[in-house]
């Protein structure tokens, strides 16, 4: 709080950690306490924020083979993808012989990780119950990439519009890059200042 800030009160209890830990740290220097006090205090305000990780719901997203999906592994869908390419690709989903019929564990198919991306809970939870509970009228392989098709076509639609829009003007599509560099450029420049000011070279 306080290198984002300035508050007083968050300096004080941040000094307080630091003499605690260094008087009951094994193996705490003089110089440990120096370096942290420094990046405590600082000039009451953060020059360089510390990036912080960002992670997504889905750790892995599976490709074609169930593998980690990855344009390399030849196991992507692009998003941009519709109609017969799109059906091509999801028709290369892995699956194996077993009929509808059989019961099956639905978190170990490959289509349904897929679904999961794209369904919302309650019809991913009716299409999961099906497949576990198998018997007649239990949704096939086929029946699992008909509605995953059917998902990304939707889902992507807008995008896949928007991208059509941009390929036949191009000049906008320039001039949308070039206000990104001018804002970027500024912003950078301010990053910039205030670290040479903080290093006493302004």
């Amino acid at each position: 709080a306080y290198g984002e800030t300035g508050s007083a009160e968050a300096l004080a209890k941040g000094e307080s950690i630091l003499a605690k830990a260094a008087a009951n740290v094994a193996g705490w220097a003089a110089a440990d306490t120096e370096v942290l006090l420094g990046q405590l205090r600082g000039s009451g305000r953060a020059v360089l924020t510390e990036p912080q990780a960002l992670h997504t719901e889905v750790v892995k997203l599976p490709g074609l083979d169930g593998e980690k999906m990855s344009k390399s592994y030849g196991n992507d869908v692009w998003i941009f993808e519709s109609g017969k390419e799109l059906k091509k690709r999801v028709n290369a989903v892995a699956t194996d012989s077993r009929p509808p019929e059989e019961p099956k564990d639905p978190d170990g198919i490959v289509l349904v990780q897929l679904l999961e991306l794209f369904l919302d809970a309650t019809e991913l939870a009716q299409w999961k119950e099906r497949i576990r509970a198998g018997g007649a009228g239990a949704p096939g392989y086929g029946h699992l990439k008909a509605r995953l098709m059917e998902a990304m076509e939707t889902r992507f639609a807008d995008a896949r519009a928007r991208r059509d829009e941009y390929l036949r003007h191009p000049a906008e599509v320039d001039a949308i890059l070039e206000r990104g560099a001018v804002e970027a450029r500024a912003r950078a420049a301010a990053v910039r200042d205030r670290a040479l000011l903080a290093c006493g070279l302004r």
